[in-house]
């Protein structure tokens, strides 16, 4: 089966090696080099400034999107970790601050309070 594919890939090498014997050159227009040369010689094209919402988009809106989902994401856990009453949350976090104040070398809560 191999040989077949290569039999059929040889024969369409030659197939295209004849067509690109048998070809003519392509016909020129005469001012075509003129041409050419004229727009090789043209001032480059600067690039067009960036418009106004693409200066708005990276300037401002995306920053403040980000403020926006920090404000958002401190006001969720406000709201979940907030004072409400559950003394086991308070003693836990309690807990937590009092082993790494061990951990410091701090004396009495993490606010300066002794």
């Amino acid at each position: 089966m191999n040989s077949g594919k290569k039999k059929n890939i040889e024969i369409e090498v030659e197939k295209t090696l004849r067509l690109l014997e048998s070809s003519e050159d392509a016909n020129v227009n005469p001012f075509f080099y003129t041409k050419l040369i004229a727009r090789l010689n043209e001032p480059a094209v600067i690039a067009a400034a960036p418009d106004f919402f693409d200066r708005v988009k990276f300037g401002v809106l995306i920053p403040v999107i980000c403020a926006l989902l920090l404000a958002v994401n401190i006001i969720t856990l406000a709201i979940k970790y907030g004072d409400d009453g559950n003394e086991k949350k308070n003693e836990f976090i309690q807990s937590i601050i009092n082993h790494y104040d061990s951990l410091v070398g701090n004396s009495g809560d993490s606010f300066g309070n002794k």
